[in-house]
C-alpha cells in the first residue's frame, strides 16, 4: 500500500492485535516479557523514521491487574528498540469505563494537541471498529485497518 508520507502530518497506530500478537485479548509476551511484532511491522515503521508516530491503545488488563503500566511502557521500549525509536509517544487507557477508552477520540486528541499534529492529514492504523470510529470522531484524514496497511493475507 503506498501512502503520501509528505502529505501526512502524524501517524497513530493501535497496539495489540496491529503491531503487537495478541492471545486471548491480551497482548502476548513471553516469560521474559519479550512482546512479538506482528509480519511486516518493523519494517513499515522503521520506513516512518522522521515522521511522528504514536500509539494509542486500550489496556483494560491494567485495571484488572494482568498488566502494569510499566508492562505497557516497556512494550513501546521493546518495539523503539527494533524499529529505532520511531515511537513519538503513546497514552495507554488502563480502565474497562474511562472518557478516554476508545473509541472515545480524547486520546488521539491528547497527543495531536500536545504534539501540535493536524489530524485532518494524519492516519491512523488499527484492527478493530473501535479504532476506525476514535479516527473518524477525532476527524483523522484516513483510517487505514492494520491488514490492509501491513498487507496480511
Amino acid at each position: 500500500m503506498e501512502i503520501d508520507t509528505a502529505a501526512t502530518s502524524a501517524f497513530f497506530f493501535d497496539l495489540g492485535g496491529t503491531l503487537l500478537r495478541v492471545k486471548d485479548d491480551e497482548i502476548w509476551k513471553d516469560q521474559a516479557g519479550h512482546v512479538e511484532l506482528l509480519p511486516a511491522v518493523e519494517g513499515r515503521l522503521k520506513s516512518l523514521q522522521g515522521k511522528p508516530v504514536f500509539v494509542v491503545t486500550n489496556q483494560s488488563g491494567i485495571e484488572k491487574g494482568l498488566l502494569t503500566s510499566k508492562d505497557v511502557a516497556d512494550f513501546i521500549a521493546q518495539i523503539n528498540i527494533k524499529c529505532k525509536s520511531v515511537v513519538v509517544d503513546y497514552w495507554a487507557c488502563p480502565y474497562v469505563t474511562s472518557r478516554y477508552r476508545k473509541p472515545n477520540p480524547a486520546m488521539l486528541i491528547g497527543l495531536a494537541d500536545k504534539h501540535f499534529v493536524d489530524l485532518g492529514r494524519a492516519i491512523m492504523v488499527g484492527d478493530t471498529h473501535a479504532d476506525e470510529e476514535c479516527a473518524i470522531r477525532a476527524g483523522v484524514g484516513r483510517f487505514i485497518w492494520a491488514n490492509e496497511y501491513f498487507d496480511w493475507r
